[in-house]
């Protein structure tokens, strides 16, 4: 597998260093915080009420998505089009576990880039990302709530406030096909699509207020290439519904983030976004990641209970 595209640390190196904007004849500005550098996900990622991680939103700065809709407006931190919220158009033929797609490439040879979002009936999550160009890409994740949240309540003493979930993974690579046709160095680059099926379980007793899971059964759509199997570790639920933990291949080996809020009456759905580093011992890949997961209820088909 050649992946010839690295992440963006050695930019936001070259940004720190900087004392005033060059360009602004002496005088200085005050910039935006960039992203974390992607280089250092599966650090902690601070809880902060049901908002995005900025470890798992990386640039991707705002979206309007509407189930559907033959566009989208995605506000993505640099070179995705025109205006800053660039109109991203349907792309059906990139669709993929139930996540619609939309794509954006003002020329062949500016980046394209690929979004893939899903809406449930309380939530809803989203990536976005290009397969890279210049050596560096910019991606993202995000989740939000459409649905107002509330704890689960036991219906009798002995009911059971511990829930699953399953539903659909989709990820981004920073990686994949070039779009220009010849594959020179030069060439933008499409993202190659990872699917899988997401699995959580969350304990909504008062003093425990907990999840967990992982995502199984991933594959790259592009390649076929199966990859390993990730697992997300343990962390708190906030009386908000939201969490925000870390991602193992095993007890040992730290690889990214996820995080995500809960939504509906009695936590009926939940989504969430991740970052992580996909192939064990490669420091450069990237995959930028999202899910919507539905609680599984009584009568429910495997793997529900």
């Amino acid at each position: 597998m050649i992946r010839k595209f690295v992440p963006l640390a050695a930019v936001l190196a070259l940004v720190a260093c900087g004392g005033g904007n060059p360009l602004n004849f002496g005088g200085t500005t005050t910039p935006e915080p960039e992203p974390t550098d992607p280089g250092e996900i599966g650090g902690e990622a601070p809880i902060t009420g049901i908002e995005v991680p900025g470890v798992i939103a990386q640039h991707l700065k705002a979206a309007n998505y509407t189930p559907g809709a033959p566009t989208m407006a995605i506000d993505l931190r640099t070179l995705d089009g025109t205006p800053l919220a660039a109109t991203y158009q349907r792309a059906t033929v990139y669709d993929v576990a139930g996540f619609e797609a939309y794509t954006v490439q003002e020329t062949s040879s500016q980046r394209q880039f690929l979004a893939l979002f899903k809406r449930g009936e309380a939530v809803q999550a989203g990536t976005v990302a290009d397969g890279g160009q210049f050596v560096n890409y910019f991606g993202g994740a995000t989740f939000s709530r459409v649905q107002p949240f509330s704890l689960p309540t036991p219906e009798t003493p002995s009911s059971t406030l511990l829930a699953t979930y399953t539903g659909g993974y989709v990820g981004l690579l920073n990686w994949g096909e070039p779009t220009g046709g010849a594959d020179d160095e030069f060439s933008p680059v499409r993202s190659y699509r990872v699917t899988g099926d997401v699995m959580m379980n969350a304990d909504f007793n008062a003093d425990n207020l907990s999840v967990n899971g992982g995502v199984r059964n991933r594959q790259i759509v592009d390649t076929g290439e199966s990859l390993q199997t990730i697992f997300f570790w343990v962390t708190q639920i906030t009386d908000q519904g939201s969490f925000s933990g870390l991602i193992k291949f095993d007890p040992t080996k730290t690889i990214g983030n996820y995080a995500g809020v809960f939504g509906g009456s009695g936590g009926s759905e939940v989504a969430g976004a991740t970052i992580l580093r996909p192939i064990d011992g490669d420091s450069i890949a990237r995959e930028h990641g999202a899910f919507v997961a539905t609680k599984c209820v009584a009568g429910d088909p495997a793997p529900c209970p």
